[in-house]
């Protein structure tokens, strides 16, 4: 696995050791790994963004992201494929209409 890979993997592995208690605490632990997942993500959403054309909606693509980075990690499993993740998110940017169906891919 790459660098990155491995990082995501420890961020991802931190938050979900952190327990579901709702003290600031807790939260702000919660919130540096999210952020940290965010910054090593960051490179590819500015590629996605500018290959789907989305530059002048930039900030909007950005925060689909985090959304479906945040429901990945919800239902992060290890033993599974990681491609059902990837999958999951583009099915969450088409959903929000900040990427091109299927079809129009092929179109």
């Amino acid at each position: 696995m790459s660098v990155t890979t491995d990082a995501l993997e420890r961020e991802v592995a931190a938050i979900r050791t952190i327990p579901q208690d709702r003290n600031a605490r807790m939260a702000q632990r919660r919130d540096r790994h999210c952020a940290r997942i965010m910054q090593l993500i960051a490179p590819r959403v500015r590629h996605f963004t500018r290959v789907y054309g989305l530059l002048d909606i930039a900030d909007d693509a950005e925060q689909a992201c985090a959304i479906g980075v945040h429901r990945a990690i919800c239902d992060y499993d290890p033993a599974p494929c990681a491609i059902h993740h990837v999958r999951e998110l583009a099915t969450a940017l088409r959903a929000a209409g900040l990427a091109p169906s299927r079809s129009a891919r092929f179109a």
